[in-house]
Order: structure tokens, then sequence, then C-alpha cells
């Protein structure tokens, strides 16, 4: 019987699975019979008393914009977008919205399991190889808020690679592209049974099949002024978004949604009529059909491809540097990756083969197989006799850490693409005699050198330790960071006279023990359509 649930919460579309009595991963249909679920949120009327979530959510945006958020897990990354009030609807932030989302998709998967009466709150939650600590402790606080247990967090493309090769027999150093609704990660893993290795991982938080979106409703609304002699824009910024007209939100909401199926149906045809409809004050004007072909919408986002081949190249140079040069398989993961452009691109650059297999749930199936290993820990590798074998994952972190130092810079100490878990000890003294404590503050940014200027980087920590008296100057005071298994970073000094703290990296947006409390219940008992 099921225990444990892999979720793969998405940018626009998010997916659940478990894994079976045969020991398969599998995905769970939603209540409306779906495999994933539009990671789409709307409070109808304005307020919170009914939360729609998914389908209904996304039928309900084109109507009320304004009472809703698509890809809410692009702002998750923004301290701005914590800053209070919000700029989202009824004043949440992104962490709150995206526990509306955790709530429905582990609801309709106890449902399909036929466990509402003892449901299953034990997960794993993949998230970007590019998430930074503050994004996934924030993504961490969702899941807590939504009643969930969270297990542990993995990265997408290291979920893809054990979906694919944890039954693998025969080592094979694998690329996964996973181009996304909103994100993209390029990443290079070892693969074997039982075993997955990362070797090096790169991405972009704010680049994925959204942007593809965006440019195909720049051309209809283009085609729309030009036919009608009319000069409407489409805010780009969340800023601009939220200080739009209600008909420009209307507007932008709906040729976005456009959009997304013009781009799903050019994945198996060459050409696409749209004839896209805008209504205003209960009148509207109809755009007379016209053909958006293939080729067309290619050359608008040409730019977009290109920026995830560099992407990709910086990876292979990591790998290379780790004497890594040869790679086996080339993996599309992601359903923006269905997009032709897109094999047939890695193709020329690289010489491949790009493989789609399974691009919608391959990152929840290899979540679910990872829930199901920490909860029990072992598998079946495959191997006659149903030998079980332990799943061994070594990922890597995805920013570099330094500490704030003289002459206004950063000395680094932890670089990105290092093996997680990882444990950094370094000693700091005092420079003045009677000194009563010691300051740290600690910054992430994608550095790879030593040292940086202050500015390069993010602060995401400042803390003070207090010595138990004044001490002469010298005084030595020995500090651990540690990256755990989920790549988030904590926090641990001690002094020779005895004094310690332990704490976890504080970042904008993480709420107290009592705002959490007000939150679970809130979300418990909200009703979703």
């Amino acid at each position: 019987m099921a225990n444990v649930l892999g979720i793969d919460l998405g940018t626009t579309y998010s997916c659940v699975a478990y894994v079976n009595d045969f020991g398969q991963a599998e995905v769970l249909l939603n209540k409306e019979e779906k495999s994933t679920t539009p990671s789409v949120v709307v409070f109808p009327d304005g307020n919170d008393s009914q939360v729609y979530v998914g389908d209904a959510a996304k039928n309900a945006f084109r109507i009320q914009p304004e009472n809703g958020v698509m890809c809410i897990k692009r702002s998750i990354v923004k301290d701005e977008c914590y800053h209070k009030p919000t700029k989202f609807p009824l004043g949440l932030t992104p962490t709150d919205i995206s526990a509306y989302i955790l709530k429905k998709l582990v609801d309709d998967a106890n449902a399909a399991l036929g466990r509402q009466k003892k449901p299953i709150t034990n997960v794993v939650i993949t998230v970007p190889a590019d998430f930074g600590n503050d994004a996934k402790l924030r993504t961490a606080q969702a899941a807590e808020q939504a009643g969930l247990n969270l297990l542990q967090m993995v990265n997408e493309p290291t979920a893809a690679a054990i979906a694919y090769g944890i039954r693998r027999t025969q080592p094979q150093t694998v690329l996964v592209y996973d181009l996304g609704g909103g994100t993209f990660d390029a990443t290079i893993l070892q693969v074997r049974a039982g075993e997955i290795a990362v070797i090096a991982s790169n991405g972009d938080r704010f680049c994925g099949g959204y942007d593809w979106d965006a440019r195909i409703a720049l051309k209809i609304l283009e085609e729309y002024n030009r036919r009608f002699h009319t000069d409407f824009s489409l805010p780009v910024t969340e800023d601009e978004v939220l200080a739009a007209e209600p008909k420009i939100q209307k507007m932008r909401a709906s040729l976005l949604l456009e959009a997304e199926e013009i781009k799903k149906m050019l994945t198996d045809r060459r050409s696409m009529t749209t004839s896209w409809f805008f209504e205003e004050d209960g009148h509207g004007l109809s755009d007379p059909p016209f053909e958006i072909t293939r080729e067309v919408f290619e050359a608008e986002t040409v730019d977009l491809l290109d920026h995830t081949i560099d992407v990709v190249n910086e990876v292979l140079e990591a790998a290379k540097e780790k004497g890594i040069s040869q790679i086996d398989k080339w993996l599309l993961v992601g359903g923006s990756s269905r997009m032709p452009q897109v094999a047939a691109r890695l193709k020329e650059e690289f010489n491949c083969r790009p493989a789609l297999t399974d691009p919608d749930q391959c990152v929840a199936k290899g979540a679910a197989v990872l829930a199901e290993s920490l909860n029990t820990k072992t598998i079946d590798n495959g191997n006659e006799g149903g030998k079980k074998a332990d799943i061994r994952i070594k990922d890597v972190c995805s920013k570099t850490y330094g500490l704030g130092v003289i002459n206004d810079e950063v000395s680094n100490m932890i670089f990105k693409n290092t093996p997680i878990p990882y444990t950094y000890t370094c000693p700091f003294v005092t420079i003045y005699d009677n000194q009563t404590g010691m300051d740290t503050e600690i910054y992430e940014s994608d550095a790879t050198e030593k040292r940086i200027p202050r500015c390069y980087a993010t602060c995401i920590y400042k803390g003070f330790h207090a010595f138990n008296g004044p001490k002469p100057k010298a005084y030595e005071l020995m500090t651990t960071f540690y990256l755990d298994e989920s790549g988030i970073l904590h926090v641990s000094r001690s002094a020779a006279d005895g004094s310690t703290s332990k704490e976890q990296v504080q970042i904008k947006g993480i709420i107290s023990e009592a705002e959490m409390k007000a939150r679970q219940q809130q979300v418990k008992k909200t009703l979703f359509k």
C-alpha cells in the first residue's frame, strides 16, 4: 500500500505519482481524470472561502485574471514578492499560493487511491536545478502550510534520471535537457542501477514554454492591431501586469491561453489557423482566421532556443573540468521539449539523438521512486530474485556560497556543482580586544571565482554569535556551513569558551510558528473546485 507520493510542482502544470504494488512508478489522475493539473489558482469574487485550482482556475482566469495567478513558481524566487502588502490576490505570498496547489494535488491523489480517511502526507517535491536557498526554503514552507511532511526536495533533472535510469545495469553518462513551462535546466549525470551521480548542472528560472507562448501571443495581437487599426500592447513585467487596466489583463490572459494551445498544435502540425476573439463590455471583435506556421513560430523564438543551447554548452564545459567528455544519452524532459525545434537543434549542434521519454510525467515518477526509497530504504532494482537495493543519489549544489569579508568583497567557500550533502568549517578570529561577539554574512551567487565584489552576490544570511563575556584579539570561533540533501544551507558556530549556536538561514517570506498554524488551518478548510 502506498504511503508516500512524488510531486512535480511545475510552473505551468503539476503532476503526482506513487509506486504501485508491482514496484512501478505510476501517475495518479486528478479529479478531472487528467494526469497533469494546471498550476493556476483563482480566488473567485476576491475571497478565499472557495479556491479554484487547476482546470477550473484556468477557465476562470480568462474572466477574472485580477483574482488569479499563473506561473507562481517564477515569483517564489523573488524577495520583492514577499513585501507587505504583496502584489497577489488577498495579499497572499507565492508560498501561500503554492500551498493551495500542493493541497489540491495531494487531495486528488488520495482520492484516486481511496485514502481520504487516512490520507498520505509524506512527499518528495521536485524543484528546478537552478533554485537557490531562498526558493527551496519557501517551497518547503509551502509544503508545511499544505499539511505535508516533506521527506526531501530533489532537482527535477535528477528525478527524471531516476525514472529513466534506476534499472540500468550498465553505467551511462546522461545529459538531461529539461524545458518546462517556466524554467530550463541542463544537467549531466552518471546513471547506473540504484545510483544517480550529478556531475554538473545549470539553468534559468525564467526561461520556459511560457516564454514561447508569449511570443505567439504578441504575434496574434500584432495581427489584431493591423486588421482593426488598434494599438493594444501587452504588459511584460509583473508590475506592469498588475498595474494594467482590467480589460488589458483579460486580453493578456486570453491571448496567453490561446497561444499555449497553438504551440501544442504546432508540435504535430506544420501550421495552425487561429481566430482570436476579444470581448469588452459585452461587445467584441473576432480576428478573421489567419495562419501561424511552424516556421514563423520557430523564427520568432529562435533566441530563446539559442539561450538554452548556451546553457547546455556551459554544463558540458563544467563536466569537462571534472573529466567527463562523452555523453551516452540525451534525454528531453518537460512538456515544452516536445517542440520539434528542440530535438532538431540539439542534433544540429551536438550530433546527438535526443530521446523524448515520458516528458510530462517522468519527473513526478522519479520523485515517487525516491520517496518510496526514503520510506522503505529499498527498491526492486530489476535483478532476478527480487533483490533489493538502496537508491543512492549524489546531487550537487545549485549555487556558490561565500562570506562577506573586508574591502566589500565575498570570499567564496562552497562552489556551484559541489556534491551534496557537504560540510565546510572555517575559523574566524576577533579583530580587537574585549570583543563581545562576531557577525557573519553569507552570500549566494553563480560565481566560479574565489573572490568577487559583494554587488555580484546576494546576501542570504546575517547572524551574530555572542560570546560568554569579552574576548581578546585573535580569539577563535569555528563556523560550520552544512548543505543538506535538499541543498538547503544550515549554519552552526562554536567557540572555545563553550558557547554554541545552530541556526537555519533565515530569508524573507519565512513565517513564524503561530502564522504557520493559522495558514495551515486556512488551507485545510478551503473548498477546492
